[in-house]
This record gives structure tokens, sequence and C-alpha cells, in this order.
């Protein structure tokens, strides 16, 4: 395992600061991807009413 963090880290996709490691690449989580399309189905919802109307024009 460590060859493979090694390896991540040669590639700047993962850092080591003393005994941890730590990553500026976001991690979404199945809560956070639902908490997200719950609160933005509405917004989303409007988007698909707009495109269907381009094109029944």
């Amino acid at each position: 395992m460590e060859d493979n963090l090694a390896e991540l880290c040669n590639f700047d996709l993962l850092k080591k600061e003393g005994k941890k490691y730590y990553t500026n690449i976001p991690i979404f989580t199945k809560e956070f991807s639902c908490e997200v399309s719950m609160k933005t189905v509405a917004l989303r919802e409007n988007i698909a009413d707009i495109n269907r109307s381009c094109y029944l024009s």
C-alpha cells in the first residue's frame, strides 16, 4: 500500500505531512450527492422546462 501512496504523491495527487496524507481532490459521498440533489431539484426542473420549450418552439 505504501508503494501506491508514494506513487500518488509523485503525481502530486496526494501530499504527506508527517504520518498523515491529504489531498485537494474533493470526494463526494453518497449523502452529499443526495443532499445536493434534493436542494437543487426545483432548479433542475426549471432548466429542463426551459430546454423543452426551446425544442418545441
